[in-house]
């Protein structure tokens, strides 16, 4: 499964999604064996670039094509555990194409939890995120901790996951050679280096904790169908709505409770409101 992940990673291609759409096709790298993933990368290829040649002349046929080019690139991530962000990308670009917003920021959400500080990513996300009239995704609400791993993980801006890693690993083997160093030359200028690059890498692990802690904890999520009604509770027709209006497809929330086929969430505004998990998919 290495060997297959690192030959789609290679032949994935960024198609990034703005004012005009820039496609070219993915190609194959050779690989060992045959496999029904490859096949469907190839497909999905494809079938997206069938979608961009026809998005000038016949934008019903393209954007069916690219549709069933995004449910291909998704198929792939799914059936593989495959969590490449340019995967995502491709889904999410192709969802655009083909008028799914909500989906697209579904996929663009998830290449952003892998590749964070990506441009690309960021600047996909933001055009989906335009489109549904959001700016950002739910801050994490509540207690201190979670109001902390907010500031925490703003690294991700400007930091790439394994730069950070590699800085914490420096630091960390900085802190232990200069402590070394000490017991046999012990000088005020060691001390002092061996404090800051400690002070470092204590910092750096807690920034990667944060991230870990919001990767696995925080159960964001997309609604991607239309006409969703927010509840004041988890039962149709015993509750008031929420809001006037339906919810629409794109919104992205945090999921707080699920109850039968219900899930309480918070949207970006920090209303709070129950919908069916039915209606949503997990980021």
């Amino acid at each position: 499964m290495t060997s297959l992940r690192r030959a789609i990673a290679v032949s994935l291609l960024l198609l990034p999604f703005a004012a005009t759409i820039n496609a070219a096709e993915a190609t194959m790298k050779d690989v060992p064996a045959p496999s029904s993933l490859h096949s469907n990368l190839d497909q999905a290829n494809r079938t997206f670039q069938l979608a961009v040649d026809r998005f000038a002349t016949d934008r019903d046929a393209s954007a069916a094509l690219a549709l069933e080019a995004a449910s291909l690139y998704r198929a792939i991530a799914r059936d593989g555990s495959i969590h490449n962000y340019r995967l995502e990308l491709n889904a999410g670009n192709a969802a655009m194409v083909g008028g799914d917003t909500a989906r697209a920021v579904l996929s663009f959400r998830r290449a952003e939890r892998i590749a964070p500080s990506d441009a690309a990513v960021q600047q996909s996300l933001a055009a989906a995120r335009s489109k549904v009239g959001s700016k950002a995704a739910p801050a994490h609400a509540g207690s201190f901790v979670s109001r902390a791993v907010d500031v925490a993980l703003a690294w991700r801006a400007v930091l790439s996951r394994s730069t950070l890693v590699w800085i914490a690993a420096i630091a960390y083997a900085t802190a232990w050679g200069v402590a070394a160093f000490m017991i046999v030359r012990p000088t005020a200028r060691a001390r002092m280096t061996g404090a800051l690059a400690g002070t470092v890498a204590i910092v750096a692990a807690c920034l990667l904790w944060a991230d870990e802690w919001d990767r696995t904890s925080v159960r964001a999520a997309v609604i991607v169908q239309a006409g969703v009604i927010g509840l004041n509770g988890p039962a149709a027709g015993v509750y008031e709505p929420t809001y006037k209006s339906p919810l629409p497809p794109g919104t992205e929330c945090v999921v707080i409770e699920i109850r039968g086929a219900w899930s309480k969430v918070r949207l970006s505004d920090g209303g709070l409101t129950w919908i069916q998990s039915s209606s949503l998919e997990h980021v």
